[in-house]
């Protein structure tokens, strides 16, 4: 039990971190197994959002109102980010299916329009993002923001094709190994 619980769970701080750096999607759309693994993923889901606030705060010196704007902003951003993906994987589907058989050619066109706005609503959002989190951070900032983002994701990523090979370790160490790894040390810490 103890190993197939670490894979679990470095597996939920994978997906839970990748999340809310893309706004994929909440950790609880997942399915589950039980309550007990629902508790998990939102406790777990917290701790990460605590410690990349953290991150954050410090990093991009925040007063604790452009904090909750920031928080603000970055929810706001990952809900419709999250409605576009959702958009866009239920095309992707409807393609998948349609390539099976023969395309009606009125269908492959509307399928291709519908790419082409959900890619335009896509930029869209990025340049309203953007603008807002100029209005909370100021330009350098926002820099800093976007380079804090992408670091995080490279751990995550990292910590994803580290658990792709380890199935042969044993369980992380107290606390799990991988999970303080996705927040802390590497080039996140000053």
């Amino acid at each position: 039990m103890g190993t197939s619980r670490s894979r679990r769970g470095r597996a939920l701080l994978a997906a839970a971190g990748l999340m809310l750096l893309t706004g994929a999607g909440p950790l609880g759309a997942q399915q589950s197994r039980g309550g007990e693994d629902r508790e998990d993923r939102t406790r777990l889901e917290e701790r990460i959002r605590a410690r990349i606030g953290q991150i954050m705060r410090e990093r991009l010196e925040l007063d604790s109102a452009e904090e909750a704007t920031l928080s603000a902003t970055v929810r706001e951003f990952e809900a419709r980010r999250r409605e576009l993906s959702a958009t866009e994987r239920e095309a992707r589907r409807r393609i998948d299916e349609l390539l099976e058989g023969d395309v009606p050619e009125s269908e492959a066109q509307a399928l291709l329009r519908q790419m082409v706005e959900v890619r335009a609503a896509e930029a869209d959002l990025y340049r309203e993002e953007q603008a807002r989190l100029v209005e909370v951070l100021g330009p350098a900032r926002v820099l800093e923001f976007y380079e804090l983002r992408r670091q995080i994701g490279q751990r995550i990523r990292a910590i994803r094709e580290r658990r792709r090979g380890d199935d042969d370790r044993g369980p992380p160490g107290p606390g799990g190994a991988e999970e303080g790894a996705a927040v802390e040390g590497g080039p996140l810490e000053r």
